[in-house]
């Protein structure tokens, strides 16, 4: 079976769902209703004036004057001018919406532990002085300087290998440029399923003092591409902060974030949200699904989010929201937040939003992965904070039980990837030293 077949699979499969966003802001919609008995013995002049959220019926019978401490066993918040001795009982009425996370846990037990892929190589392997930039599949974006030259390359694997990833089996495909101009390397992206007519099966953003452009490199030819070259037509509209680079599915966009949204079509620059001085900037963008179309969400600062079926885009935000900080689409018709200090909104079927405080710094990637075949179900969860920690959530999404820090603790510039390759689920991590990284991918 091809690649093309699998792939055909999973779409197929996909379908069979109902995809779908919901813009609403609303609360978690969860409804208590509590039922309080509260029986005092004695006389006394309390004033109780409950403040929760519960729905709650008091029934407080006084006939002394109470001297001792209160005893309160109920989740009311009340105003008492006395010393009340309150026995309650409580009946919660609770629709079914999902819970936090317990805090995380500082280790993980095997089965989540095993999410996390082990180490491949260190960019040292590629020359002193190397530092990893960004990842995309099967490949990731890396400098070096040495003397006063720049060497910016794009390091792959080839898919149809054996699978041992090292130094000596990679692909490299390199561009010198002398230090002083200024150029660096800022984004990656990469063909998932062997590119498209239009775009190079690799292409990265380089920006200098003034400008970004796209350069690339088709390392999956024969022979391989050596050289990475600047794509005619590809400078960066001007005065645009690049963030990062998201490539559709199809391989016939790859889209420029940060300030504003800019898309090359392998000829065509069009700006669907134009670069704006004055609107808050894109930090995080992926593909995700409405109804029966594949698309792509961006969040960024202000709480910003702009969303698009193609070739419409939505774009909002707001000064009461937090900044937004990585975002993960999952099937079906569901994804979550990360917000600025670790909080995690999760969205499902477009009817809910729940908020939790996941984790205690800013999270910086986030993804969904869904099991073959399990959606909701068996679903793991993993990211990465920005002091490198790695946690992992087990499933179902709509619970988000089990959440715990993995072992493994990333550097400097911490990134993270997952992504399906045939019928196998590929788990990318890397940070400026080191890539770690399952290289398995069910061909028949």
């Amino acid at each position: 079976m091809t690649k093309l077949h699998m792939f055909a699979m999973m779409l197929a499969a996909a379908a069979l769902g109902t995809f779908g966003c919901d813009d609403s802001e609303a609360s978690d919609g969860s409804s208590d209703t509590d039922t309080d008995t509260d029986s005092d013995s004695g006389t006394d002049t309390d004033s109780d004036s409950d403040t929760d959220s519960d729905s709650d019926t008091d029934s407080d019978s006084d006939a002394d004057t109470d001297t001792g401490p209160d005893t309160d066993t109920d989740s009311d918040t009340d105003t008492d001018t006395d010393s009340d001795t309150d026995t309650d009982t409580d009946t919660d009425t609770d629709s079914d919406v999902p819970g936090c996370p317990d805090p995380i846990a500082e280790t993980c037990p095997g089965d989540l532990e095993d999410v996390i892929p082990p180490l491949l190589f260190e960019a040292s392997d590629f020359g002193e002085g190397t530092q990893f930039v960004d990842v995309a599949p099967w490949s990731v974006l890396a400098e070096r300087d040495a003397g006063g030259t720049r060497t910016i390359s794009i390091i792959a694997f080839d898919q149809e290998g054996d699978w041992t990833w090292t130094a000596a089996n990679a692909l490299i495909a390199t561009l010198d440029v002398p230090i002083d101009s200024g150029l660096h390397a800022i984004a990656l992206s990469a063909a998932e399923y062997g590119g498209g007519p239009d775009l190079p099966s690799y292409v990265a953003v380089l920006c200098d003092d003034v400008a970004c452009a796209l350069y690339g490199a088709d390392l999956d030819a024969d022979p391989p591409s050596t050289e990475l070259a600047a794509i005619p037509g590809g400078d960066i509209p001007p005065n645009t902060a690049v963030h990062g680079l998201w490539r559709d599915q199809e391989d016939t966009l790859a889209c420029a974030y940060g300030d504003g949204i800019h898309c090359f079509d392998g000829t065509v620059w069009t700006s669907p949200i134009p670069a704006d001085t004055e609107s808050p900037l894109f930090s995080d963008m992926c593909t995700a699904d409405f109804d029966d179309t594949t698309g792509a969400i961006a969040v960024g600062d202000l709480g910003r989010r702009a969303k698009s079926a193609f070739p419409e885009w939505e774009d909002s935000w707001g000064a009461a929201y937090p900044d937004r900080t990585a975002v993960a689409a999952y099937y079906p018709d569901g994804y979550a937040f990360a917000n600025e200090g670790g909080d995690l909104q999760i969205r499902v079927g477009g009817e809910w939003i729940y908020s939790c405080d996941f984790a205690d710094e800013d999270i910086v990637e986030l993804h969904v992965m869904d099991v073959w075949g399990g959606w909701l179900e068996t679903n793991k969860s993993f990211g990465v904070t920005a002091s490198g920690r790695v946690f992992v959530a087990n499933g179902p999404v709509t619970a988000m039980e089990g959440a715990c820090y993995a072992n493994l603790l990333l550097g400097a510039n911490p990134k993270a990837l997952s992504f399906w390759c045939s019928a196998s689920l590929n788990v990318f991590l890397m940070d400026e030293g080191a890539f770690y990284g399952t290289t398995y991918c069910a061909i028949e």
